[in-house]
């Protein structure tokens, strides 16, 4: 749960990073 709890985190700022430089 934990494990996947973190890498589900990782994908979201990842996403968010995306979004952040594409509406930059």
């Amino acid at each position: 749960a934990c494990e996947n709890a973190e890498q589900e985190a990782r994908e979201q700022a990842t996403d968010n990073a995306l979004l952040d430089e594409l509406t930059k």
